[in-house]
């Protein structure tokens, strides 16, 4: 089979591997669409040492998959030969403490897509049986892709947060998920204010119905926020860009929900927030780190509900032998979600 590998500092290479054999309990899923995530380019950026270093040396890259049951295992009765199934990218052992609470990211047995384990990256994939979420025919194979990780992340955030339609949301990064953020925050009623540096993201946002959008390379994003909301501030504001997490807090107003996601290597660099901004703001501040399996249906009925296809915010698409343009086209910031189909 075909597989991507990183090689460092931004190189990678398409290589022949051997097609996996499942085990009991495992699961041999054939490719049918993978993205390509932010975390996936924080391996990208790597230097070699990194890579050593982090284990994933000759790793198949990719944590967002989406296909067909090729094989099974012995024992595995979740689903069946042929059936079309998304990946949830953690892979716990399902029976643990960790596990059984939805977190299987906190699993002492974890298989971390592309991190610890061979991931999406190939023509076919092994993994867990318990991580395979059968995938309704209403929803695309890239709607699945994008649910595994990008998706679902988003939508635990918005579901914690409490989004409705009395909400003003201001979106910082409109990358892959904070497009995600505004089809969830506008299917809820929301009115969705966009942050970027790049034009072109905001463009997309607009497409994905953003109210007003801020390009905050040429304006102060609080202070527009406050402008565009008689200066009350944002009812809520979510930080996916890992760089403008202290704006995003100062953009709400009094009694303010925010949730802070996107990371980087540096994201806490220049991140200057007191208690004092909190306290008197009366303010509630969240953490989200993708997201429980538990969150797998509920996100699927919601997109059914909605008739949401996340595959909107997807602006370029690739076969997998093109790898090497894909990743380096994703890594300009200019693109929506750019993923791998088969």
């Amino acid at each position: 089979m075909k597989a991507v590998i990183f090689l460092g500092d931004r190189r990678a290479v398409v290589q022949e591997k051997k097609d996996p054999e499942p085990k009991a309990g495992e699961v041999v899923v054939r490719m049918k669409a993978s993205g390509i995530c932010g975390s996936d380019m924080h391996k990208y950026r790597s230097t070699p040492e990194e890579i050593r270093k982090q284990g994933f040396s000759n790793l198949v890259i990719g944590h967002e998959p989406a296909g067909i049951v090729e094989k099974i295992g012995e024992g595995v009765e979740n689903v069946r030969v042929g059936e079309r199934v998304w990946v949830y990218h953690n892979v716990g052992c399902g029976y643990c403490s960790e596990c059984l609470s939805g977190y299987h990211q906190l699993c002492k047995k974890l298989w971390l897509l592309g991190t610890n384990c061979d991931g999406s990256w190939s023509d076919f994939m092994l993994t867990r049986a318990v991580s395979c979420m059968k995938l309704p025919e209403q929803l695309s194979f890239v709607d699945g892709a994008i649910m595994a990780c990008t998706g679902g992340t988003v939508f635990r955030a918005i579901e914690r947060l409490g989004i409705t339609a009395f909400d003003t949301v201001a979106i910082y990064g409109m990358g892959p998920l904070g497009l995600c953020g505004v089809l969830f925050a506008r299917s809820m009623g929301a009115r969705v204010l966009a942050v970027d540096l790049q034009d072109e993201r905001l463009d997309f946002a607009k497409k994905m119905g953003a109210s007003a959008v801020i390009n905050a390379s040429n304006s102060d994003p609080v202070e527009s926020i406050r402008a565009l909301t008689g200066e009350k501030g944002a009812s809520v504001s979510i930080d996916f860009s890992g760089n403008a997490s202290a704006n995003a807090i100062r953009s709400l107003g009094f009694g303010g929900r925010g949730a802070l996601i996107g990371f980087g290597r540096d994201m806490s660099e220049g991140f200057q927030l007191t208690t004092h901004d909190i306290i008197f703001k009366n303010l509630t501040i969240i953490g989200n780190l993708v997201f429980p399996i538990d969150a797998c249906q509920r996100m699927m009925d919601f997109l059914l509900l909605h008739e949401i296809s996340l595959e909107m915010i997807v602006t370029q698409k690739f076969r997998l032998e093109q790898a090497i343009d894909a990743l380096k086209l994703f890594d300009s910031l200019k693109t929506g979600k750019v993923t791998f189909v088969w």
